[in-house]
């Protein structure tokens, strides 16, 4: 087991609120840290703490997780998009690991996206770099500095989209739209991708979290994903199942 302190960040977030309950059930020291208004026993940690503030908080941890980021939003210009992910998904990761490094923390998990190897074809661990979009090259350009600035030992995570629980984003939208009591045309889709469980990637970290503390040297990267991969077809059908319905497809 991990003994020494672990910081969350993002633990506000939708992978935060699973990831911390899961670790803390499994009797480790975490301190969650959020972006506004902690709850007693949580940090104020986010992209605009100074450094002084960030050593601070990092003082006695022996690890940090790092999810916080900046997801994509509509109704913005591109170059508004990559100013905004380049400070939060590249330069704020880069700070927080200088700061941890100087605080003494030894361990660093980033949590990148599947996107850096880009969207065509199938992806593993070896698969070559190849970002398309500028989420995904902000994501790209935190794990190659954290690379060469983090001393210490560093895991990066590649999940492709999560699923549990609360989903965001176009999971939330298409479970909505199987939740209305009508028929719909995904009968003969068969548009198969990678997702993860939230449970997935839990026990992801905290395997990763195990081995650091039985004094294994882990670092590197890797892509995370179910065995299964799944269509629009699977998800509204798993979806009305769990509702008791039939799939009412076309």
């Amino acid at each position: 087991m991990y003994r020494d302190p672990v910081i969350v960040t993002g633990a506000g977030g939708f992978i935060g609120r699973h990831l911390v309950g899961a670790l803390a059930s499994a009797g480790l020291d975490i301190r969650p840290a959020f972006r506004r208004d902690p709850p007693a026993g949580g940090l104020l940690l986010d992209d605009q703490t100074n450094d002084t503030g960030l050593r601070e908080a990092l003082a006695g941890a022996g690890a940090v997780i790092h999810l916080a980021g900046r997801a994509h939003r509509t109704g913005e210009a591109p170059e508004e998009q990559a100013d905004a992910f380049g400070a939060i998904n590249r330069e704020w990761p880069l700070r927080l690991a200088a700061a941890g490094a100087a605080a003494g923390v030894r361990h660093f998990l980033f949590v990148s996206t599947i996107g850096v190897h880009g969207t065509k074809g199938l992806i593993d661990h070896d698969s070559p770099l190849a970002p398309g979009t500028a989420y995904a090259r902000s994501k790209a350009a935190a794990e190659a500095g954290l690379r060469e600035e983090f001393p210490g030992h560093l895991v990066i995570l590649r999940p492709p989209l999560v699923a549990g629980p609360g989903a965001p984003g176009n999971l939330a939208r298409l479970a909505r739209l199987a939740s209305l009591p009508l028929p719909l045309p995904f009968g003969a889709v068969r548009n198969r991708r990678s997702l993860l469980s939230m449970r997935g990637l839990c026990r992801a970290i905290g395997a990763v979290l195990e081995r650091w503390g039985g004094g294994e040297a882990a670092s590197g990267a890797y892509v995370l994903a179910d065995a299964a991969p799944v269509s629009t077809r699977d998800i509204v059908t798993a979806v009305r199942a769990g509702m008791g319905r039939a799939p009412g497809l076309l």
